[in-house]
């Protein structure tokens, strides 16, 4: 048929999950499965600290902690090896690098118990 194209990609007809993707990637929900999946790791890894802790984001390997009080944050830094270990082996596709810990903000904390 004239003005039809078989051509797939570019004006043509598109596989559905290849659109889906690239619709979920422009909206960012890639990037918050990732942070849930970052939340609940950090959850399992740290334990009732989680309750004063929240991970931010992860960029180039780095996974940034927010902290309720600076004696967590000392706490903390005194566990990040431990935390780093069990974190790889529960996100290995990560290539986790390190941790860093920073003083955090009551609206960091929104959600979460006191």
């Amino acid at each position: 048929m004239p003005g039809r194209s078989d051509q797939r990609g570019r004006g043509g007809p598109q596989w559905l999950g290849r659109v889906v993707s690239e619709v979920l990637a422009r909206t960012g929900a890639a990037r918050f499965d990732e942070h849930r999946r970052l939340t609940a790791a950090w959850r399992e890894v740290v334990g009732e600290a989680a309750a004063h802790s929240v991970p931010i984001k992860a960029a180039r390997g780095v996974i940034e902690v927010r902290v309720r009080t600076s004696a967590m944050v000392q706490e903390m830094m005194f566990r990040r090896d431990e935390f780093l270990q069990a974190l790889r082996s529960r996100l290995p596709d990560w290539k986790i690098r390190g941790l860093r810990f920073r003083l955090g903000s009551r609206g960091d904390f929104e959600g979460l118990p006191e």
